[in-house]
């Protein structure tokens, strides 16, 4: 399993799916907020603190931003991990510790999106999710899990938008598809499983039925 920005993209080296996020819909209402901030402010003091009716119309919009990703982010790991038990996969998943040190260092936006979506929250209700439907979960090393080729173990070059390929063996697959091959490798080490030399699955980019399921039958070696 591999989170990003707009996507949470599970898979394997046999199938790949993928889960849009809300972060569009949560930064609209954070936007919201921040312009009656400005809109109600001086340069001597925030005038709109003292504004009851403005005062609460902003917590309401910050609060309706936590609110989507955090009910975004419990049915998405309980459908995941169902998904899982069903197929009788385990869920393998970065290690995020130490993630928000490393935010820091990104550009304001993409810092601000990525702190919004939470990815220590998700981490947590899929390991919750897990333990309650007794699904294996398995968190790797997260380093290069984005960059490096998960055939040869090289570090691979842009070849175009969010594409990568090896210099080395001519792997190419978009990033996400890099990231769950490369976890996927890394969880099976860990469970003391083997991989197979990976090959660039089929993308299933499709809406999911009502139950957040892809509507081809999964199957493969037993990491997600």
């Amino acid at each position: 399993m591999d989170v990003n920005e707009k996507h949470i993209v599970i898979g394997n080296s046999k199938f790949e799916y993928r889960f849009k996020t809300p972060i569009e819909r949560a930064l609209h209402y954070k936007l919201l907020a921040e312009n009656l901030q400005k809109k109600y402010s001086s340069m001597r003091y925030d005038a709109w603190l003292r504004r009851r009716g403005v005062r609460r119309r902003i917590s309401h919009y910050y609060a309706k931003a936590r609110c989507i990703i955090e009910d975004w982010v419990k049915k998405t790991s309980h459908r995941i991990v169902v998904l899982a038990r069903q197929h009788q996969y385990a869920v393998a998943r970065e290690d995020l510790t130490g993630l928000v040190e490393s935010l820091m260092k990104l550009p304001r936006e993409h810092k601000v999106s990525l702190l919004i979506l939470s990815y220590r929250r998700i981490s947590e209700w899929i390991d919750w999710q897990c333990g309650k439907h007794g699904v294996p979960s398995i968190a790797v090393d997260p380093m290069d899990t984005s960059t490096k080729c998960p055939r040869c173990s090289s570090k691979m070059r842009e070849n175009g938008y969010r594409v990568l390929k090896c210099p080395r063996c001519g792997f190419e697959a978009d990033r996400d598809t890099v990231a769950i091959l490369n976890i996927e490798k890394r969880a099976l080490t860990q469970m003391g499983g083997s991989l197979a030399t990976p090959t660039a699955p089929q993308m299933t980019d499709v809406d999911p039925n009502r139950c957040g399921e892809p509507m081809n039958p999964l199957r493969g070696t037993h990491a997600l």
